[in-house]
């Protein structure tokens, strides 16, 4: 008798959460520390961008990469930054990538090593939630993966609820919860 054939493993897919953007109205963003500054993208800052998109785990991205990302409108206009001593630490951008036209996304929030602890994260992304908010989507999404813990608490505190995708997303939601004290 012959093993039976051993199949490949599915490739994880992200963890998905959405939440109401009428949320973003209802949300207290807490005040930048002394010496951040919360602003909308510049000219300019493209390396500064991919400087912190690096320190933050995407090594992969380029100034051109960056640039045909944010080739959407939205991407630029609602995109946002934190800034210190004239360094992006914190930076979420703000997409329209669901067929439905009333859905926004939260795309890779990320906060410099440096700077955590100081609720960056949570800062960009209500900015981000009330821009799209403005602009009339009904519901801002996004993706993440099961080991951004800090990352996924900021995305409950904020209202986001997950999102049953595939099979194994109730275990893997369960154990994230449970890692967060959330169980």
């Amino acid at each position: 008798m012959t093993d039976p054939p051993v199949l490949p493993a599915l490739p994880t897919k992200q963890l998905f959460m959405v939440a109401d953007a009428s949320r973003a109205r209802k949300l207290a963003a807490p005040e930048l520390p002394a010496g951040y500054q919360l602003r909308e993208f510049r000219p300019g800052d493209q390396t500064g961008w991919v400087k912190l998109l690096a320190a933050s785990g995407f090594e992969e991205w380029t100034v051109e990469k960056f640039d045909a990302y944010t080739a959407e409108p939205e991407r630029l206009a609602g995109s946002r930054t934190v800034e210190c001593d004239g360094r992006l630490v914190a930076a979420t951008f703000a997409s329209q990538r669901s067929l439905d036209p009333r859905a926004g996304a939260l795309d890779y929030v990320v906060c410099h090593p440096d700077h955590q602890g100081r609720r960056l994260g949570l800062i960009v992304c209500a900015a981000v939630m009330d821009y799209l908010a403005d602009q009339g989507y009904a519901t801002i999404s996004l993706q993440t993966d099961d080991w951004r813990l800090a990352a996924i608490k900021t995305y409950f505190n904020l209202g986001f609820e997950p999102v049953m995708t595939r099979a194994d997303m109730p275990e893997r939601w369960l154990n994230v919860k449970q890692q967060l004290h959330l169980e």
